[in-house]
């Protein structure tokens, strides 16, 4: 009896690891790809996020799109955090450094919304909103 029940619990837990998996490979696909609907792109990276099975650029890419939609918010401390976190997953990714610069310059420290400008252009000279926000 106890062996018919384990069997069961392990056939639904198999079932349903299976079925998260093609669901998360779905919201990764979905992450990726820019597409109109930004609100079920970022409802896919939030899923992703949030299951904590991405790393390196993949989370970098998913929290980038979480600090696009917060800034939309005008949520600007938790897309400084989401921004911030995106560095620490990819230190190179010039998005979030103009990202974590616009959200700075409108919490009023234009001194940080430089520097955040200043390091985007540096790592990549031709991004041309980053040169604007300098100006």
């Amino acid at each position: 009896m106890l062996r018919a029940f384990s069997l069961s619990i392990l056939l639904l837990w198999t079932g349903a690891t299976a079925v998260a998996g093609p669901l998360l490979n779905d919201d990764l696909e979905t992450c990726r790809s820019p597409q109109p609907d930004q609100q079920q792109r970022l409802a896919a990276c939030e899923n992703l996020i949030t299951a904590g099975t991405l790393t390196g650029k993949d989370l970098a890419a998913a929290l980038v799109v979480r600090g696009d939609g917060l800034l939309a918010k005008r949520d600007y401390d938790k897309a400084i955090t989401a921004f911030s976190d995106v560095l620490k997953a990819n230190p190179a990714n010039v998005r979030a450094l103009h990202g974590r610069g616009i959200a700075v310059g409108r919490r009023g420290r234009d001194d940080l919304q430089m520097a955040d400008d200043n390091a985007a252009c540096q790592r990549k000279p031709n991004v041309g909103a980053a040169r604007k926000n300098r100006g």
